[in-house]
């Protein structure tokens, strides 16, 4: 599962929805160790490892412990900063379902204590 290094920002403009997961310290080391073991960030995911997103036909990490399903709100371009720089792209996206792990909510709310986030990527590994 996975496109290769580049085509991310494509693939989200022509299917306009993606999932963003939370990243534990956990998927770091896996993730570390399966690029260190040449790995592209497009391979890191099997299609086993994928479950149906709420609000959205993008599918998520089963094993991520929150995951949000999100649409291209708005695609902004930006210039590079120097004229021989690439432009980029900056995309808005509004959230339209959440998943999180039962365990993880206490009193209605996420326990981020119990959760360890390290931060946020998406199915790709692509860090944000």
């Amino acid at each position: 599962v996975g496109l290769p290094e580049g085509q991310f920002s494509a693939h989200l403009r022509s299917r306009r929805e993606c999932v963003v997961h939370t990243v534990t310290e956990r998927h770091c080391h896996r993730v570390a160790k399966l690029l260190a073991a040449g790995a592209r960030a497009g391979t890191l995911v099997s299609p086993s490892e994928l479950a149906a997103s709420a609000g959205a036909t993008a599918r998520r990490i089963a094993e991520a412990p929150v995951a949000f399903a999100c649409r291209v709100h708005k695609a902004l371009s930006l210039k590079g900063a120097a004229e021989e720089e690439e432009d980029q792209v900056a995309f808005v996206l509004s959230i339209v379902g959440v998943h999180v792990q039962g365990s993880l909510i206490v009193d209605g709310l996420i326990d981020s204590r119990a959760l360890r986030p390290v931060g946020a990527c998406d199915p790709m590994g692509s860090f944000l």
